[in-house]
């Protein structure tokens, strides 16, 4: 025998503890908002994407009678945790000879939730960048689209008789299809230049023919699957993706 209840309704949505996070972060995981009928999976499927975001090293969400028998009050406990990164890190290579990278990047810039990441690579015959932004809620849906940048240039070696210069990008922009699946588009596009080294070159001909510049356009896709119950220390569920990239657009 079932009788069901009185339908209880949220009367406040309490945010507490996020010093560094806006507020609007947090509220926009949530399915459910102030004067919506309580639903227990919807909070609990709140709490799973908060614990995922990576910005936090706890979140506990808990209720308490409101105002009225029919009202009912969330409060969202956070704990936040540093989520910048910093790397350095040094090599050496026969063919590269001495190399270092230093890395700087940001899960939670200035508290928005966006991602922002830059790559240095310095070394005897290799140097490059990348910058790469991303954010996860474009015009205010649930859209991840952000871009990637990079320049990278290989001198010629006693091992190597050219040298490789590329420079291009990628535009990205993902969504959920549902709470588990997630659907990536992406486009490519980046010049590669051949150049001869000085030592190699025996004619103009020679010159001519290994100094030349080849332009790659590609369009690309992901299907992700995730199921887990923690992306950083999980004890249930599924992660698979598939993807496919197809040069030669255009």
């Amino acid at each position: 025998v079932i009788d069901e209840g009185a339908r209880v309704y949220v009367e406040r949505i309490n945010i507490r503890s996020n010093s560094r996070t806006r507020e609007y972060v947090v509220r926009r995981e949530f399915d459910i908002v102030e004067g919506d009928p309580y639903n227990r999976v919807m909070v609990d499927r709140a709490e799973r994407r908060l614990k995922n975001l990576g910005y936090f090293k706890n979140v506990k969400i808990t209720n308490e009678p409101g105002s009225a028998p029919d009202r009912i009050i969330l409060n969202v406990d956070v704990e936040e945790q540093l989520t910048g990164e910093f790397s350095v890190a040094a090599g050496y290579s026969t063919s590269d000879g001495i190399l270092g990278e230093l890395t700087i990047g940001e899960r939670n810039f200035l508290g928005r939730g966006q991602y922002v990441r830059t790559s240095l690579q310095y070394g005897e015959r290799v140097k490059g960048i990348e910058f790469s932004f991303t954010e996860p809620y474009f015009m205010d849906y649930r859209l991840a689209v952000g871009f990637d940048v990079f320049y990278k240039k290989t001198e010629p070696s006693e091992f190597v008789s050219y040298g490789v210069n590329t420079v291009g990008g990628t535009i990205r922009a993902s969504a959920r299809l549902n709470e588990e699946l997630t659907m990536q588009v992406r486009y490519s596009a980046f010049e590669r230049s051949l150049t001869a080294g000085t030592t190699f070159v025996a004619s103009n001909a020679i010159l001519e023919s290994l100094t030349s510049t080849i332009m790659t356009s590609q369009i690309g896709y992901s299907l992700t699957y995730n199921s887990l119950d923690n992306n950083k220390n999980p004890t249930n569920g599924v992660h698979a993706s598939f993807s496919q990239d197809i040069a030669g657009l255009g």
